[in-house]
């Protein structure tokens, strides 16, 4: 992770063309070498939204460290949230070099309405001839051993955050495997959804077609075998539609008339997880989960019927998914109970289940915030809301 706390000036005052990207590069000195798996980043969305004209793909590449993956990244200003661009990375060596590099990128126009509006920074210029491209650069850096390390390193590792602000240049880092579940026919959906760990997560399909569903030893993601169990009472319907942008959503189970649909999940293994319901919109209503753990109700949750829905190549909390967080299991059985919606039915498409710990953090460090508190009835509002 790196941050710009000042304003940089365009690519121009470096003799570089416009359409550059910002870059930050990371050593690894010593290090197990990971697997790598490769994909394009889609950024027509980013561009539209910014009204900028450049590059509609960029190449990634997740890094699988044994259980620990660097999945897709995103640069954002420090304090902000929901503005963020995507950023690119890959696994290089460069010649001359014994070390490995971590390279991550994002078009300098994505970044330039966050850039321009830090403070002024001072231009460095090259001071002789041509400015060397990065492998000529780090080539001519000399090889160095990673011993007598300075303890100034530690100390500015645990240093508060700069309270002027930045834009920083991210990973996210998943530690764990999940476990997906595809409810109903027609597709077989693989890969990440609104979290996931790679395009090869494997998804367990479940088929249901009868008024109780079964399917014991579910796999995780990576497909080795668990002994979680779900039962999926009263979701005999299943149907499907050619509309949606996700394999998961073509496909889905729904209820009897005026009925519920419950997923009882049972031998999870003790831990905090956080659980992604993901509801289909089969008659165009909101629809609605409630969730238990051993019979208790902990939340009732539901989801718009404004924005692009299924259709939509984001994930969108709130709108294409349910979001339950934090749920400590300790042996006890988790239930979901899918409302019938405003049509009378219930219907799913889709859950994910993944250890709490796993997620990246959803807050920035926030450096400056400016919050009002509308109304006068209540002026004594101090402290955290949403963010804080």
């Amino acid at each position: 992770m790196s941050s710009s706390a000042k304003k940089l000036h365009p690519p121009e005052a470096y003799n570089l063309p416009p359409d550059s990207r910002l870059g930050v590069i990371t050593e690894f000195l010593e290090c197990p070498m990971p697997r790598r798996e490769s994909q394009m980043v889609d950024l027509a969305e980013h561009n539209q939204r910014l009204g900028v004209v450049g590059e509609t793909a960029m190449q990634d590449e997740t890094l699988v460290f044994g259980t620990m993956r660097i999945v897709a990244g995103k640069a954002f200003v420090l304090g902000q949230v929901g503005l963020d661009v995507p950023v690119a990375k890959s696994w290089q060596k460069f010649d001359g070099r014994d070390s490995w590099f971590l390279v991550e990128s994002t078009p300098y126009l994505l970044l330039k309405a966050q850039l321009d509006s830090l403070p002024h920074a001072s231009i460095q210029r090259a001071t002789r001839g041509q400015m060397a491209d990065v492998r000529t650069a780090v080539r001519r850096r000399a090889n160095h051993v990673a011993t007598n390390v300075s303890t100034n390193g530690i100390r500015l590792a645990k240093a508060d955050i700069n309270v002027t602000p930045g834009v920083v240049l991210d990973y996210l880092i998943v530690n764990n495997v999940s476990l997906n579940i595809d409810f109903g026919c027609c597709t077989s959906k693989t890969g990440l959804a609104a979290i996931g760990q790679s395009t090869n997560d494997y998804w367990n399909p479940l088929v249901t077609g009868s008024a109780l569903a079964v399917v014991t030893n579910l796999q995780w993601s990576d497909q080795s075998t668990s002994a979680v169990g779900v039962a999926v009472a009263n979701g005999p319907g299943q149907w499907g539609q050619t509309l949606a942008v996700d394999p998961m959503y073509v496909g889905f189970i729904y209820s009897s008339l005026g009925q519920h649909i419950t997923v009882t999940i049972t031998n999870l293994p003790s831990d905090v997880y956080d659980f992604y319901v993901y509801a289909t919109r089969a008659s165009d209503y909101s629809p609605v989960t409630e969730f238990k753990r051993a019979g208790t109700s902990l939340w009732t949750k539901g989801t718009t019927i404004w924005g692009n829905g299924w259709y939509s190549t984001y994930w969108d909390e709130g709108e294409q998914y349910l979001r339950f967080r934090k749920i400590a299991v300790t042996n006890q059985a988790i239930v979901l109970d899918a409302y019938p919606d405003a049509a009378g039915y219930a219907s799913l498409s889709g859950l994910q289940i993944i250890p709490s710990s796993a997620i990246p953090s959803e807050q920035p460090g926030i450096s400056n915030l400016l919050n009002i508190n509308f109304g006068g009835y209540d002026t004594g509002k101090v402290g955290f809301a949403a963010v804080g």
